[in-house]
């Protein structure tokens, strides 16, 4: 919920699964500014979702919503709003505490 943008998309890069709401915001700010994305984004984004669309995202840079980040491959869910990515993300780490 909320932005993610620079070091921020770069740390969520880092995690295993990246749920977001709707009016989320991710953006690459880096490459806005003329410099070469850091943060090890140049190795995470293309692993995570293609080299194709990652140079995509470096070489258009600007934000893009929850639901476009999603269906760029960025966060497999996107809720409808914070409550809802809230509960959505407790049911699954319920889930996931479950297992043996």
């Amino acid at each position: 919920n909320g932005r993610a943008i620079g070091g921020g998309f770069a740390l969520a890069m880092l995690t295993d699964w990246r749920g977001c709401s709707q009016d989320a915001v991710f953006d690459l700010a880096f490459c806005g500014h003329g410099i070469s994305p850091g943060m090890a984004t140049t190795l995470t984004l293309p692993a995570t979702v293609g080299w194709s669309t990652s140079c995509d995202i470096y070489l258009h840079a600007g934000a893009m919503s929850g639901i476009e980040a999603e269906r760029r491959g960025i966060a497999q869910k996107t809720y409808l709003d914070k409550d809802e990515l809230h509960r959505g993300v407790m049911q699954l780490a319920e889930g996931i505490a479950r297992v043996p």
